[in-house]
């Protein structure tokens, strides 16, 4: 397929791609291969299949892609520590829309029309039902956050979060928590349950997307890292929370 198009890039995602794609541009004649790095590690271990494959990878990295963008700094650096080459990485992080997510000029209504009060501290969260996105770590944050504070309450977007998920259900209801979460389930945008947040929470035990550094972000937001929040909790409670 490339020598018929004349592809000039080819640009890879994830570790079975970078392998795969990689390998079929060099025999091809192409080497203008980008490799993506978009994780801080391997939450199936080094024994797995997948640590099997990155091991391949980074033994490849220093000749067969051109270049290798990580989406963050802790993705280089972990990579680095792996064996990937140093020399052909860089940091490219994850744009986005400020303009998308201004506050909502009708926000006091929004919050009422999901059922909240002006006194609730919303946290939310978007993503697919995955074990990578350690779910179950952030319902059992979102137990200590209500012994601190009992008007927080907590919304759950994406595929598969949603009240007939029976495993997700379970975890809530084994905490007491029923009362405190939403789940809304997948949506076509998000942005007016952002406006209603008064933060956005990654609990993944993986991911490592540099999203909110930008200066000119309208709606000030500022990432506090693991270990910050950990001090915070005095808890030892690995996720990530946005401000």
């Amino acid at each position: 397929i490339t020598k018929e198009d004349n592809t000039l890039i080819i640009q890879t995602w994830m570790y079975h791609a970078d392998l795969m794609g990689g390998l079929a541009a060099y025999f091809s004649g192409n080497r203008n291969v980008v490799w993506n790095i978009r994780g801080s590690g391997i939450p199936q271990s080094l024994f797995s299949a997948t640590g099997a494959l990155v091991k391949i990878c980074a033994s490849l990295s220093n000749w067969l892609p051109r270049k290798i963008i990580c989406c963050a700094d802790v993705a280089k650096e972990s990579h680095i520590k792996l064996g990937y080459s140093k020399k052909n990485m860089c940091v490219i992080s994850n744009g986005y829309d400020i303009d998308a997510y201004n506050p909502c000029i009708n926000k006091k209504n929004n919050r009422l029309e999901l059922g909240f009060s002006n006194k609730d501290i919303l946290i939310g969260t978007v993503g697919r039902f995955d074990p990578l996105k350690d779910y179950y770590n952030f319902i059992s944050s979102a137990k200590i956050l209500l012994e601190e504070n009992k008007f927080v309450k907590f919304i759950m977007i994406g595929n598969g979060l949603t009240n007939s998920n029976k495993k997700l259900m379970g975890w809530i209801d084994s905490e007491g928590l029923s009362d405190n979460f939403t789940l809304i389930g997948e949506v076509d945008c998000v942005n007016k349950y952002f406006c209603e947040n008064n933060s956005k929470k990654v609990s993944s035990i993986s991911k490592c997307v540099e999203i909110s550094k930008n200066p000119n972000d309208k709606q000030d937001l500022d990432s506090l890292s693991i270990r910050i929040f950990k001090n915070i909790l005095s808890k030892n409670i690995p996720i990530q929370i946005f401000l």
